[in-house]
């Protein structure tokens, strides 16, 4: 199985209107790092698993302002994240999946939204076709858990671990998920879901994994 190595994914800009108020702002649509409502009190260098690079993109964007932003962060067990410093990415092997490789519907009966897993199917990053492994696979069937209609699947391989970075359908907001696939247990651990931010980078940290045995 090919995949594609990048430091980080390219960015998708959308462009609409900034809120009346808003547009003088450097982020105007998240508080500032030291008020986030989601940030944890925990020690990087005991407890970190993986630090995350992101991008999150300002539609509309002004002529002198940012379009985008990236953002770096340390995730903990828990989904317990940080504000770290800026941090160059591993290589990591990236494959896009299809969105057609899944079959979304409506449970009525449990009023909830199914996938199932109908062509497994891998993409690199000039789009042509690979199959899965075993390790791939395994995971994308773990997928079928997931909720929400999947509108980004991405499958990310580095150092010998595997993540998966998810974008889902959801009203008011839009979900971005970054989760750890263990193939010990052949199972997924949701890390952190961010709001409106790509994940487009990972650093392992030094045993960290280890972290989710021990406290996830």
């Amino acid at each position: 199985m090919t995949g594609m190595i990048l430091r980080r994914l390219a960015p998708v800009l959308l462009m609409a209107t900034v809120p009346v108020g808003l547009a003088g702002c450097d982020n105007p649509f998240l508080p500032a790092p030291d008020v986030h409502p989601a940030y944890s009190a925990f020690d990087p260098a005991v407890e970190g698993i993986v630090d995350v690079e992101t991008l999150v993109d300002f539609p509309g964007a002004r002529a002198g302002q940012a379009a985008s932003e990236t953002r770096w962060y340390t995730l903990a067990s828990g989904q317990r994240i940080q504000p770290a410093e800026p941090f160059a990415p591993d290589d990591v092997v990236v494959w896009q999946v299809p969105r057609e490789c899944f079959e979304t519907w409506i449970d009525r009966k449990q009023n909830r939204i199914r996938n199932q897993l109908v062509n497994a199917r891998l993409e690199d990053g000039s789009g042509h076709p690979t199959e899965p492994n075993e390790t791939a696979l395994d995971l994308l069937r773990c997928l079928e858990q997931v909720e929400h209609e999947m509108l980004v699947i991405r499958v990310m391989q580095t150092g010998g671990e595997y993540f998966v970075y998810i974008e889902t359908n959801v009203n008011l907001w839009s979900p971005c998920t970054l989760y750890h696939y263990d193939r010990d247990k052949r199972a997924l651990t949701k890390l952190f879901t961010w709001d409106g931010e790509s994940v487009v980078g990972l650093r392992l940290r030094d045993e960290g994994l280890c972290h989710l045995d021990e406290q996830g």
